[in-house]
């Protein structure tokens, strides 16, 4: 950990790490590293946020973008017009990634896959 190796992690550094897991497809992680900012008395800055809803988009997490910024809200936390861009930007990619799926399922004939995909995205 970055204690172990004498590093006190603060606002920078938390958000490379949450932007990185976008790039790994790490939802959980980055939703983990996020929620460390209030134990660490650290503040969230627009680009926490905005790396939170890229990692989850990018693997395909669009209802948990809403939950995200519906958490958001209940913390009183402001959404600015970037802010909700971005949202809105990484849930389209996280439901259009999910048709992608289904639609690859059907054309590999497994239905069954496909059909679990259509349930998930009610």
């Amino acid at each position: 950990s970055c204690e172990e190796q004498g590093l006190v992690p603060d606002t920078p550094m938390l958000n490379l790490a949450i932007g990185s897991c976008g790039y790994g497809r790490e939802w959980e992680r980055a939703i983990a590293l996020l929620s460390e900012f209030p134990l660490r008395r650290l503040q969230c800055s627009d680009y926490s946020y905005n790396a939170a809803f890229g990692a989850l988009g990018s693997s395909r997490q669009w209802a948990q973008v809403l939950a995200l910024v519906e958490s958001m809200a209940s913390n009183r936390v402001a959404l600015d017009r970037g802010m909700r861009e971005s949202a809105a930007r990484s849930a389209a990619l996280g439901k259009r990634q999910m048709q992608i799926d289904v639609t690859e399922s059907l054309s590999t004939a497994d239905w069954q896959e496909a059909i679990a995909c259509l349930v998930a995205m009610q």
